[in-house]
This record gives C-alpha cells, structure tokens and sequence, in this order.
C-alpha cells in the first residue's frame, strides 16, 4: 500500500503540470513556513474568536420602512391584528405567492413592524390559494430599491457592504447592497421577539422555505409537499441555508439542499422542518389556540429572552465565553420587571400581568 508524503503547505512546480502525487511538489523551506505560522498565530490572537460570546440582537438599522402595522399599505402581503396576535399572509394566489419584489419589500416592512409591536406575542404566517410560497418568482426578486434620503439605512448598510468586502463577500469587488438586506431580512425575521408560526397551508419551494427555517415553530396541512431545487437550475440557497441547516441539522439539510427531492409533510416533520400535521386548516387554528393559550401564560419578555438564548446557545461549543452568556442571561432575566411581578403576583396568590390580557386567535 503506498504511503503519501503530501504536506499542505507544499507549492506546485511548474516544471511538468503532467505529475500528478508528491512528486510534483515542492515543500516550503522551513524558514517560509516559520513566518506564515507566526502571522497565522498573530492574527489568531488579535481575532480572539474564543472569547466572542454569543450576541443575539436584531439589527435594525439596515432599512426604512414605508408603513407601519397600524398604517399598513401593501395588498400583496396581508397584515390582521388582532388581541395579542397577528396574522401574515402572502397573498399572491394567481402566482402560487412567488416572491417578487413588491412582496419581498412587504416582508421587509411586516418585520419591522413586528418588531415596533411588543403588545403583540404570537405572529402566525400562511398563505392565500393553494401554496404557501412557491419560491422566488422567475428572474428572482430583482434588485431591491433603496431609500437614499435615509441617511441612517446608507450609513449602516455602507459601513456593512465594506467590512462584507473586506472579508471576501464581493469577489468581483462590487458590494451588493440589495444582497445585503436579503441577507439582514432573514436575521431580523428570526430574532422577532413574538413566538412565530409558520401555518404551512400547501406546497412550499425554494425560498419559501426560510419563512419556516426562521419561525420558531412550523405546523403543515398534510397535502403540502416541500422542495428545495435551486441545484436544478445550477444554483444554491446560500443566503438561506444558514436557517436551514439550524432547522434541520446536516445530514438532512444536504439531502435537501443536494437531491431537490420532493418531499411530504410527513417526511419534512421526520426532518425536523415540520413539527406537526393536520388533515385540515380547522385542526391547525385548533392547535394554534392552544399554544396562544399557553403563551398567555409566559411572561412575554421573558419568552423573547429564552427565544434570545436559545438562538445564542445554539451550535455553539460548551466553552467559558458561552458560560458568560448564559451567566449574563440569567442575571438580566432575574432582575427584570417580569420577575419581580411574577414573584409578587405568586405570593399574592394572584393571576400575573401578563395573563390579565388573553392572546385572542382570530380563526
């Protein structure tokens, strides 16, 4: 059996591009060597990745909405209130809810109302028609429009767009700024401070799939199939697939990602992107009402907290930066308001604060 001598670090000679093995490389000489291993050992201990603890924040200076939950104006995504819960819905049934730009624009906008919106503590998305989203429309969402009298939104996404260059985002060395709101859009979606529920109403494709990756919780009828075939037209879901892969894990994210298999609910609930099936909408709203009833119950801060630690412990290695999280977790959630009235209204065997004013679902 042949041993291989091959050293990583090696160069190739150009002598003869025919070699192929050890025999067609040349090693550094070791005084070469020595200094690429002390500016790697330099930048590694200016970058000090192991004392960065976790910072689940959401961002919100990427954008400049155009309406508010109260004053809201698109007619391609729907927008219901209602007592403690609100309802998003994609309504672009005649194009099975392709996301185009005017509906990527809404979403933008339906987040940062959300986020405006504290009273608010469950937030259902779903579809009109058929499907629930059938990904991107064809020739994608086009190129988003900025809002240049923003001032904030330009500093922010310029400041943004160079450090992205810098760290090889753009390698044709143009900062795509639209890019990069995509990209803040899903972050800001995730980190709402609501329990968010993807109502999978029928079929969801492509991009339609990170409106479920980044709900807290996804709930389908039975009919739905799901498909992830951006592989098909010589692509990949790059700016999703961070919200995938913590949805899903690997192993099934690369069957998903790689096969564009078409999957059931059922299968997609096996892979974890899918925590319940229904046979019907009546049923669903049925077991909406139950979580309502139990985040009726929750502290609503302190359930945007352990939404926080969740998303901040997750993925991340048992080291001591992560101890300090949790640690400076504990110690903000301890001395909170919800607490304090949560320990008095215990003692006074009387209801909490926070239960005095039920989540009414609207279906």
């Amino acid at each position: 059996m042949a041993t291989w001598d091959w050293d990583p670090l090696s160069v190739q000679e150009g002598a003869d591009s025919s070699q192929s093995g050890p025999s067609a490389t040349a090693k550094l000489d070791q005084k070469t060597l020595d200094v690429v291993l002390e500016q790697f050992y330099k930048q590694t201990l200016k970058d000090a990745v192991w004392n960065a603890a976790p910072r689940p924040e959401p961002d919100l200076s990427w954008y400049s909405p155009s309406c508010s939950a109260e004053d809201w104006k698109h007619q391609v995504v729907k927008l219901q209130l209602g007592q403690g819960i609100a309802y998003v819905s994609f309504n672009r049934p005649e194009a099975n809810n392709a996301i185009n730009e005017n509906l990527m624009i809404a979403m933008y906008d339906v987040v940062f109302a959300l986020h405006a919106r504290k009273d608010i503590r469950v937030v259902v998305f779903s579809g009109e028609g058929s499907f629930f989203c059938s990904g991107e429309a064809p020739g994608g969402v086009g190129k988003l429009p900025l809002k240049p009298a923003d001032a904030g939104v330009q500093k922010s996404l310029k400041d943004f767009g160079e450090e992205g260059l810098s760290r090889g985002a753009f390698p044709d060395g143009n900062i795509a700024y639209d890019r990069l709101q995509q990209c803040k859009f899903w972050h800001t979606m995730t980190l709402l401070p609501q329990f968010t529920i993807a109502l999978v109403n029928g079929s969801t494709m492509g991009t339609g799939l990170g409106f479920i990756a980044c709900c807290d919780m996804a709930i389908s009828l039975s009919t739905a199939y799901f498909q992830m075939a951006d592989v098909r037209q010589g692509m990949t879901p790059a700016i999703i697939a961070p919200y995938i892969v913590a949805k899903v894990g690997t192993g099934n994210a690369k069957r998903m990602l790689c096969t564009a298999q078409n999957f059931t609910a059922q299968e997609a609930k096996r892979f974890g992107l899918i925590q319940e099936v229904f046979e019907s909408l009546a049923k669903a709203h049925d077991f909406i009402k139950d979580i309502c009833a139990s985040c009726t119950l929750c502290g609503p801060r302190s359930a945007e907290a352990a939404k926080k630690l969740v998303l901040g412990v997750g993925g991340q290695p048992i080291t001591e930066p992560l101890m300090f999280y949790t640690s400076a977790m504990l110690a903000m959630v301890t001395v909170s308001d919800e607490a304090r009235d949560g320990m008095i209204a215990l003692q006074a065997k009387q209801p909490k604060p926070w239960e005095a004013v039920p989540i009414k679902p609207l279906y």
